[in-house]
């Protein structure tokens, strides 16, 4: 009997995963591949997109050289990642690198969005904070100044819309993948914020058309299938961003669930029945998922970015479990040594990560354990913030990504949020996530609900300690204090 499978592709910061899933949920085989990106001073951070062609490529050809003859791939589906900005020419070739998520130079094109349309009307429309993470702010930033690529551009574009491109020939986007470009209109979807694009000098031309969720977004071309391995023809699905896949792929699309991507940015998500109004008050993110839901997202910036760094510069490690087993060497409370680890932040330019406290007693055990800490310090600060602008809190957490894995770190956050902390079984929930979306446009489910029962699954829980309850609520109002 033939073996059917999804790919599920997640287009994310540092690197393309891929997983092929079959309609019970079992992994079938998966796939990695790493590209760089160009990081500088004054807030760069761009992307030169043939890496992640190249990657991408690779990953796919490792896929479909591991199939069995009774295997077969019906359906892809691509996640992304959000507010990068990728500007594309009139024959559809790259312009330029794309601007990334993190690239914060367009504070100023920030700022007048703010004072032009303000935070909450703009959030009303689009959904998005007035903030440098907001691609439409990227788009303003390159056609104020960097002319010599602007004047080229035909299409702004999302990654996910470059992905297909590439392997369908098709420029279609959905308002899945638009939402952190900033110009789709949030609460009728199907739609861009026409006023938006007016006040920032935009046409609908300027943009990929918009498809339905379960709608087929193009199929792989001849020429993909022959770089690739796959068979032409398959056909590719639209998809949240990889935060709102992530929800998808944890199977938790439910309002008592917080579901938090413990990755390069620490990013919570509180999945919502109807469109959250409060959101603007915190600069919150409301994001679309399938079947008319939202998920109200939040996350300062703080993340494994911040460990990258100590690894790779302080520590000059090359040994990740070496760097990580420091954590057990040192106490709760890190011997009074604290961390802020605000090394990129989503709000304000002026905002720094700090080391303090620090003296000669103090060993690298304390150093990484303080920036575990302060990790999760800074994931309570915004869950605070989601549950204000919500009304509630929801009972249970569901952590992915690659922090994840850390059980001290897992440990800490339970005890701090009192509150049990889920795993799903792969760390990969956006890849999940996208390959749930491409099963159900191929109708193998009717619902999401359906879908998440039978690919997706949460191991036993991390429950909090009661003990260490006081230590931490010591820390947390510390670390509260001295950021307020």
């Amino acid at each position: 009997m033939s073996r059917q499978l999804v790919l599920g592709v997640d287009l994310g910061t540092h690197g393309v995963r891929i997983l092929a899933v079959d309609a019970s949920g079992k992994i079938y085989c998966q796939s990695a591949r790493e590209y760089e990106r160009v990081i500088e001073v004054g807030g760069i951070q761009e992307q030169p997109m043939q890496p992640v062609k190249d990657a991408l490529w690779e990953a796919i050809r490792d896929i479909a050289s591991s199939l069995e003859p009774d295997a077969h791939i019906e359906g892809i589906g691509i996640t992304h990642q959000r507010g990068t900005v990728v500007s594309l020419d009139a024959a559809g070739q790259v312009v330029g690198n794309a601007l990334c998520d993190s690239d914060t130079r367009s504070w100023v094109q920030a700022k007048q969005l703010q004072e032009n349309i303000g935070a909450e009307q703009l959030y009303l429309q689009t959904g998005c904070p007035p903030l440098p993470f907001n691609g439409l702010t990227k788009i303003l930033y390159r056609l104020s100044n960097q002319p010599e690529y602007a004047h080229k551009v035909k299409t702004w574009a999302s990654v996910q819309d470059w992905a297909v491109l590439q392997l369908t020939g098709s420029l279609k986007g959905s308002a899945a993948s638009a939402l952190r470009l900033g110009v789709l209109d949030v609460q009728n979807r199907q739609t861009y914020a026409k006023n938006i694009l007016l006040q920032s000098d935009l046409n609908l031309d300027d943009l990929p058309s918009l498809c339905e969720f379960n709608t087929v977004l193009g199929r792989v071309t001849g020429d993909a299938a022959g770089q690739t391995g796959l068979p032409a023809g398959i056909p590719v699905y639209p998809v949240p961003g990889d935060q709102p896949a992530s929800v998808l792929g944890c199977g938790k699309m439910e309002e008592n669930v917080g579901v938090i991507n413990l990755g390069t940015s620490f990013l919570i998500s509180f999945p919502r029945k109807t469109f959250p109004k409060n959101g603007f008050r915190h600069l919150s993110t409301a994001e679309i998922l399938p079947e008319d839901w939202y998920a109200l997202e939040l996350g300062g910036g703080a993340g494994t970015n911040v460990l990258d760094w100590m690894r790779n510069v302080l520590f000059e490690s090359s040994s990740l479990s070496d760097f990580i087993s420091l954590q057990n060497t040192s106490v709760p409370g890190s011997n009074g040594l604290r961390i802020i680890p605000r090394w990129w932040s989503a709000f304000d330019k002026n905002i720094t990560g700090s080391i303090k406290g620090l003296q000669s007693c103090h060993t690298r055990g304390d150093i990484v354990r303080a920036a575990m800490e302060g990790l999760v310090c800074e994931v309570k600060l915004s869950w605070e913030k989601l549950e204000q602008a919500v009304g509630d809190s929801p009972d249970t957490v569901v952590v992915f990504g690659g922090a994840s894995q850390n059980n001290l770190l897992c440990q800490i956050l339970a005890d701090t949020l009192k509150k049990p902390v889920y795993r799903p079984r792969t760390t990969e929930a956006s890849a999940l996530g996208a390959a749930l979306c491409a099963a159900i446009g191929l109708n193998w489910f009717d619902s999401v609900t359906s879908a998440s029962e039978s690919l997706t699954e949460l191991c036993d829980p991390c429950e909090p300690d009661p003990r260490h309850f006081d230590i931490y609520e010591d820390i947390y109002a510390a670390y509260k204090s001295e950021v307020s």
